[in-house]
């Protein structure tokens, strides 16, 4: 025989000496498993005939005695009718069997499984090659999780590998990721199914209550997307933004010529100002091509010459060789992502020995309009809201407008925004409403208003005249 890994624990319990394995050793007939499917040579007991045969085989029709006949020789001896009888005369129980072919520990995990209540009857009275409740097989226990329920398994999975001490339910998402429960509308579906399944089950948004038929791997790897209450936000750019948060760095999101005039009509999905540097983290559409579903979706050639042009924009603007940062994020899944960031620049800039990469992955998989709205509701401004997720004072109206819709904030997309001049004290309904009376720019005001510029005008005195808004809603 070869050492493997399912007959090693046995066969060093019988005295052999394990070397390594695929090692091949020779082994004593009478130290075989009862089922083992080795061919060995028989010799009939009454014509003396050899036979080469299966040792399962041979166990199944061996007499109580011990005693055994070929075919031919039982024919003789018991015929036709009874043949079958005398051939299956000694039946060994499944309780003899893993005493007879285990060890005594393995033999006692095993028989502590067995479920007498379901049952209904003891190991010691059914058959080793039995086939059970509907040729389904037994009822067996959790010994890890008393709290699982028991469940069936053919005999013939002990039998012939041993079986396994663990149910199905201790390798479920409802017990190796019990955080992904909210997202399941049938319990059951978290107890049957591993967090790697390919099954497509109904599951729900916990936010909006949303509900839609997904991937369960998807789900693991890349949280849950909500069609209703969704951020639109890639999980590659929620896990980089939870690592930057954990290096406790100031970081800006979607930079664009909101920050920088020369980014035009570009945007970069990370920028760090204190060291100048940009990150993008690039998914699958930047590496392989794609099915084209979507009207007015670049072709990776396109995509690839795209990304060559904002590099070179970049570079030629500023920003360093090893400040340009490109994460490869194909794989949206936490193991993928960590280790192409640990290969990357990223790694020479910060110490990165101290991330807690899951609590990244839990970070992409939270939703931010719902945090913008709870900020919002804790009766926080926009600008206050704006350095605790770094997006954009646009992005965040916008996430509190969808929030709105669904009820999660009080904020009404219907009042506008009032201006404030800060060196008059005047309140103005709107910026053109300013631009009329001092006769400003409309460009430049907002340039002001968006803190691009420091002042905008001169007073009837002649002071610069500063600017801010006023967020007039309900009672802020």
């Amino acid at each position: 025989m070869k050492w493997t890994g399912k007959n090693k624990n046995y066969f060093i319990s019988k005295g052999y000496y394990f070397t390594k394995f695929k090692d091949e050793f020779d082994v004593k007939v009478e130290d075989l498993t009862h089922g083992s499917h080795k061919i060995v040579e028989i010799e009939c007991d009454n014509c003396f005939k050899h036979i080469p045969m299966v040792w399962e085989s041979y166990n199944r029709y061996v007499k109580a005695d011990g005693k055994y006949y070929c075919i031919d020789c039982a024919h003789k001896l018991y015929g036709g009718k009874n043949l079958q009888k005398a051939l299956l005369s000694k039946s060994i129980s499944f309780y003899d069997w893993c005493y007879n072919n285990l060890s005594k520990d393995e033999a006692d995990e095993i028989m502590l499984r067995w479920d007498y209540e379901l049952n209904k009857c003891s190991p010691k009275n059914v058959c080793f090659s039995s086939g059970g409740f509907k040729r389904k097989g037994y009822y067996f226990k959790c010994l890890n999780h008393p709290e699982h329920y028991s469940e069936i398994h053919d005999i013939s999975s002990f039998t012939s590998s041993h079986g396994s001490l663990d149910c199905y339910q201790c390798k479920s998402i409802a017990t190796t990721n019990p955080e992904f429960l909210k997202y399941f509308v049938n319990i059951q579906d978290a107890y049957t199914y591993s967090h790697g399944s390919m099954a497509k089950v109904l599951m729900k948004c916990p936010e909006c209550g949303f509900q839609k038929k997904c991937i369960i791997n998807d789900v693991t790897r890349q949280g849950f997307s909500c069609n209703k209450c969704g951020d639109g936000i890639s999980y590659p750019e929620k896990f980089m933004f939870g690592l930057l948060e954990q290096l406790n760095v100031d970081f800006q999101t979607q930079l664009s010529n909101v920050t920088f005039e020369w980014c035009g009509i570009y945007k970069y999905d990370f920028y760090i100002p204190l060291i100048n540097c940009i990150i993008e983290t690039h998914g699958l559409q930047h590496y392989e091509k794609q099915l084209q579903t979507i009207e007015n979706v670049r072709s990776l050639e396109d995509e690839q010459a795209n990304d060559v042009l904002k590099e070179h924009l970049a570079k030629e603007n500023g920003i360093d060789e090893d400040h340009y940062i490109v994460i490869d994020c194909r794989y949206s899944n936490l193991e993928w992502i960590r280790d192409h960031t640990l290969s990357s620049k990223l790694a020479v800039l910060f110490d990165l020995s101290n991330v807690d990469w899951n609590k990244c992955h839990l970070s992409a998989c939270k939703n931010i309009v719902k945090s913008v709205c709870n900020l919002w509701n804790e009766h926080k401004t926009i600008k206050e809201i704006i350095p605790i997720v770094h997006c954009s004072y646009n992005t965040i109206v916008n996430y509190l407008k969808q929030g709105y819709k669904i009820g999660w904030s009080d904020y009404n997309p219907q009042l506008k925004k009032k201006i404030k001049c800060i060196t008059t004290g005047e309140i103005f309904n709107s910026s053109s409403d300013a631009c009329k009376k001092y006769d400003l720019r409309s460009s430049n005001l907002s340039g002001c208003l968006h803190n691009r510029q420091q002042h905008c005008g001169i007073s009837n005195n002649g002071e610069k005249l500063l600017w801010k808004f006023i967020e007039v809603n309900n009672n802020k």
